[in-house]
């Protein structure tokens, strides 16, 4: 009985010492593996401080701190990258010139550049343009109001007739302007149709535009354009108030 006793005795010695053994280096601690983490992290910081910093890699994370190091200074987010704007050149205004010329040969002419425009060989500031044909009955009304204009202001005033939609030649011509009393410049330059067109154009007036038609400028502007016959009395106003001083 004593012997069966010792017997479960020492099995229990056994198993005790079983259970506990083992070197305590091959067992793993919580304690130790903390500290050896610890440990490598802290030579792996020494390590980096003491390496050199390497390229960053062109496949790298928005969110990592160093892309800003990366880039080129022209393409950081403080700057915005700079463009080359280009200039936009100046277009030169539309020139186009009008040859004026009557029957004594006095050559001058209307040259338009942009809004506008400069008589050449004409020295007053204000000018009376009409637009007048030989077949036109209130054209023919309208020469003797023309003739009278450019007598009374002759200082200030430069009536321009431009003969349009006519083929009378230079013999005709004359007995066409002594028989409506015409005394002031009148061209019939083959220009003048060009002119009418042009002048029609710019007025939205069509091509079929009608005659008699007045522009009056001053100092090279346009002022106002008048269709149809105009009466003595009217132009003489208009006149007045533009040379007033």
């Amino acid at each position: 009985m004593v012997r069966e006793y010792l017997h479960i005795v020492i099995a229990v010695t056994l198993l005790l010492l079983i259970s506990g053994c083992g070197s305590s280096e091959d067992a793993p601690s919580t304690g130790n593996s903390l500290t050896q983490t610890a440990s490598e992290g802290n030579s792996s910081r020494e390590r980096a401080k003491s390496s050199p910093t390497e390229t960053v890699p062109s496949s790298f994370r928005t969110d990592d701190r160093s892309w800003k190091k990366a880039l080129p200074p022209e393409q950081s987010k403080s700057e915005s990258p700079r463009r080359n704007i280009p200039e936009i050149p100046q277009t030169e205004p539309e020139i186009r010139r009008f040859v004026l010329e009557d029957l004594d040969h006095r050559r001058s002419a209307a040259v338009f550049e942009g809004e506008r425009v400069r008589f050449e060989k004409i020295r007053q500031r204000v000018v009376v343009l009409t637009l007048l044909s030989d077949r036109c009955a209130p054209c023919r009304g309208m020469m003797p109001y023309l003739t009278m204009l450019q007598k009374k202001y002759a200082k200030d005033l430069f009536v321009l007739g431009v003969l349009v939609r006519s083929d009378l030649d230079g013999e005709e011509l004359r007995r066409f302007m002594r028989r409506h009393g015409s005394n002031y410049y009148l061209s019939n330059h083959p220009d003048g149709d060009r002119l009418g067109a042009f002048l029609a154009s710019r007025l939205n007036l069509g091509s079929n535009y009608p005659l008699p038609l007045t522009l009056i400028y001053k100092d090279g502007k346009y002022i106002m354009h008048i269709q149809g016959a105009v009466p003595y009395e009217m132009l003489s106003r208009l006149v007045e108030e533009l040379i007033q001083p």
